[in-house]
């Protein structure tokens, strides 16, 4: 195995712009692909059915000002030395 990376580094020295050209396209091409293949991020999910999700859905509709709120949670360990917030 030693002696593969061996001569695989000695091949990529020796042909180095050749492997920096290799390296760009492949990039270039990754990123374009992700840019145009690539679906809208979100951050939110729902989980239908359930009643958290049906009492979130109501809410929406009885009280619109007061949904889509935020909260954190926050643990603490056993030996209180460190906080988590989730």
């Amino acid at each position: 195995m030693a002696s593969f990376l061996y001569r695989l580094g000695a091949l990529a020295y020796h042909r180095r712009w050749m492997v920096l050209g290799i390296w760009t396209v492949l990039l270039l091409a990754i990123g374009l692909s992700a840019g145009a293949f690539m679906g809208k991020l979100t951050n939110t999910f729902s989980i239908p059915g359930i009643e958290t999700q049906r009492t979130l859905d109501r809410m929406k509709v009885e009280m619109p000002e007061l949904a889509g709120g935020t909260g954190s949670i926050v643990f603490r360990t056993q030996d209180a030395m460190g906080f988590t917030t989730a």
